[in-house]
This record gives C-alpha cells, sequence and structure tokens, in this order.
C-alpha cells in the first residue's frame, strides 16, 4: 500500500530544502574564503625578489641606463616604487621622464598623495649586468599590501639607447613562488621569486 500523499509531498518539499541549504552554506564557505584571502595581508615572512639583466649591446657608445623597478595595483595605480636609478643632477632630471610609464604614474601618484620619490628613493644609474632588488610588500607609505593580483613594472631607458619596459600581472599569495616574466630588448630574463625574508 502506498504512502499518503501529502506525506510523500512533505518529505520531498524537506529533502529539497535541505539540499538548497547545504548549497547556499556552501556556496557562502567560499565567497567568505576568497573574501578572506582578498583581504589577507602580504605575508610578513615573505619578500619578493625582482632580477633582471641590463644588457650593454657591442660597439659605439653606451650611456648607463635610467631603470625603474616599481609594483602597481590591479587598476594600473603605483603601489610602491621599489628601486629608482638616475642622475640626480639639475641636467640628470630631465632624462627622469625618459621613464615613460613610472613618470606619468609618479605625477598621478605625487598629485594624489604629494611627497617626491625622486628625492627619497632615487640612487645612481648602474653598468650592464645581472642584477636583484627586493620588495617587502609594503606601498610607499610602508603599510603591508593586501595579497592579490599586481603588475610588476621594470623599465629601462638610456641616453641615444632604445626604450625597454616588462610589465606584468602576478598573484601574490601566502606562499613562496616564482615566475618569469620576459625581455625586451636590452632589458633582459626578468622574474620574481616570492621567498622567505633573508
Amino acid at each position: 500500500m502506498s504512502e499518503p500523499k501529502s506525506r510523500y509531498l512533505s518529505r520531498r518539499n524537506f529533502l529539497t530544502r535541505s539540499a538548497a541549504l547545504a548549497s547556499t552554506l556552501l556556496v557562502g564557505r567560499m565567497a567568505f574564503a576568497q573574501s578572506a584571502t582578498k583581504n589577507s595581508k602580504f605575508n610578513d615572512d615573505l619578500e619578493m625578489a625582482i632580477s633582471f639583466e641590463l644588457e650593454q649591446p657591442s660597439g659605439g657608445r653606451y650611456n648607463r641606463p635610467y631603470v625603474a623597478v616599481w609594483i602597481e595595483n590591479e587598476s594600473g595605480y603605483p603601489v610602491r616604487t621599489v628601486s629608482l636609478w638616475m642622475l640626480t643632477s639639475a641636467k640628470g632630471m630631465r632624462w627622469v621622464r625618459d621613464l615613460r610609464r613610472w613618470a606619468q604614474g609618479e605625477a598621478t601618484r605625487q598629485a594624489k598623495d604629494g611627497g617626491d620619490l625622486v628625492a627619497t628613493v632615487s640612487s645612481p644609474t648602474r653598468n650592464a649586468g645581472k642584477y636583484t632588488v627586493v620588495w617587502d610588500g609594503k606601498n610607499d607609505k610602508k603599510a603591508l599590501v593586501d595579497q592579490g593580483d599586481y603588475y610588476i613594472c621594470v623599465e629601462e631607458a638610456r641616453e641615444h639607447g632604445p626604450y625597454q619596459l616588462v610589465r606584468k600581472k602576478v598573484t601574490i599569495g601566502n606562499s613562496p613562488a616564482k615566475q618569469s616574466l620576459g625581455s625586451d630588448g636590452e632589458l633582459k630574463d626578468v622574474s620574481i621569486e616570492l621567498r622567505k625574508r633573508k
């Protein structure tokens, strides 16, 4: 003999509602986990090593290049200038605008936040060779940034020479990682390593 129809429907309703509730809880838990990851700060136990090579072409006059290494957020706003190699003399200052992307971003940042990064973070130009600079995961105001997607930017320009820019999006998580970012002209083998702080 079959069960009464009303009891059969009520059991089906119960199972349907239970499945819907479980699904809602699972989706909510996943959304919370993603939100927590997105709002988690850069792991203070880590640092990012940004490595690259400045190649010297054969023959002819060679002027040491201006180089900027910086981090942009997902929308392209500058978060931190890690390194800036240039001449800070009056003669040298006119060439900083040849670092096109960095100079444009710095003008935008300066209008919003004030301060002069040329005066505070610049150091002398370097000869051709292999270099590594280190980012501590902080912004220009010395606060840890959130984990997530950022652009790593390395730009090179030199008088009587070409202009190069390597800019690539990377995802910063909570564990060590390595990634090659590519090359452009005399700017070779740009790579990053998220590693334990030294």
